[in-house]
């Protein structure tokens, strides 16, 4: 089922989800203050959807493919999570 986005007079935003056969709302559902629908970006999965971009970047796949894998530290260092390199990255 898709999820709207509305907004009030007042700038709050809300999420709704409802059949697309449903006409949009004209009022929020709790303090009955008036709203609109805001139409954003559609969430299609496919090629670039999250969870292909998850397989992607497995990190097998990615030292199958010739790649190192870094992710990042809390001290902003860069530790190998999968292929060829050395193990930490430092900015000097």
């Amino acid at each position: 089922m898709p999820v709207y986005l509305y907004k009030t007079a007042g700038g709050q935003t809300f999420e709704v989800e409802q059949p697309a056969s449903d006409e949009p709302l004209k009022k929020h559902p709790v303090t009955g203050e008036r709203v609109e629908r805001v139409f954003t970006a559609p969430n299609l999965g496919g090629k670039y959807s999250a969870k292909a971009e998850k397989k992607l970047l497995d990190p097998k796949r990615t030292a199958k493919a010739g790649f190192a894998r870094y992710e990042r530290g809390a001290k902003g260092e860069y530790h190998k999570i999968s292929g060829e390199g050395p193990q930490t990255l430092k900015a000097d």
